[in-house]
């Protein structure tokens, strides 16, 4: 905060990947809008990168997947520890095949203060809406404007995940306990399948005998299983 005061200009900023490497320029190039910056967006896809290779176990459930060190909010909002006091913030592959690719994408501004369970991101299909839910409380250092609108907020195969938003919290270890890590995501994940399951055959009729490979626009698919009840049901809307 001392230096932020007494620098003249906001370009004169450290850039925030600097001290960290790869080395980034002395001075922020967008006026401290990490969202906005292609260098920060490069950096943050190499180092997620980076950790996808150190990490490759993933948990698998009927072909949905999560990063094993992840944690899992039960609206699908996944959660990765970042820089310091930092958290990233993304979409399951669950949620983003059952809503599609979403025609509009209501990302939060820098600063804004965000608490669990409260809206973070709103994306809007065919002229309805549904919230995407924070699993933990804090502000907002960045948003990834890199999403487009018509395409998946997550590929189903295929990692690194997209993140979404980056969030700063104080008191992020005691929030993380009330998250699904491990085996509890596994767990979590099946009940949800099965109950996804048991929506469609209402709507559509029994399925195969293993239950087939859902593709990655249920809703798109079948509309009858209804937009409202599907953010209502797995968005905890």
């Amino acid at each position: 905060l001392r230096n932020r005061r007494t620098s003249m200009q906001t370009a004169q900023q450290p850039c925030r990947h600097y001290p960290l490497g790869p080395k980034g320029p002395q001075g922020c190039l967008s006026d401290g809008e990490c969202g906005n910056c292609p260098f920060d967006e490069v950096i943050t896809a190499v180092r997620s990168r980076y950790e996808t290779g150190r990490r490759t176990e993933l948990i698998s459930v009927e072909g949905f997947s999560l990063q094993s060190d992840a944690y899992l909010h039960p609206g699908h909002m996944w959660l990765r520890r970042h820089e310091r006091s930092e958290a990233i913030i993304g979409l399951d592959t669950f949620a983003s095949s059952l809503i599609g690719p979403p025609d509009r994408i209501e990302m939060p501004e820098n600063g804004t203060l965000v608490h669990k369970g409260s809206p973070l991101v709103t994306v809007t299909r065919k002229g309805r809406t549904a919230h995407l839910l924070a699993p933990i409380s804090g502000m907002v250092t960045a948003a990834n404007t890199f999403l487009k609108p018509h395409r998946p907020l997550q590929r189903r195969k295929g990692v690194p995940s997209t993140w979404m938003v980056r969030l700063h919290t104080n008191r992020r270890r005691p929030a993380l306990k009330e998250l699904f890590k491990g085996k509890s995501v596994r767990r979590f994940l099946q009940r949800e399948v099965k109950r996804l399951f048991g929506d469609i055959e209402a709507v559509a009729g029994p399925l195969t005998a293993d239950g087939g490979q859902l593709g990655d626009d249920i809703y798109g698919s079948l509309p009858d299983l209804g937009w409202e009840q599907l953010a209502a049901r797995y968005l905890r809307n």
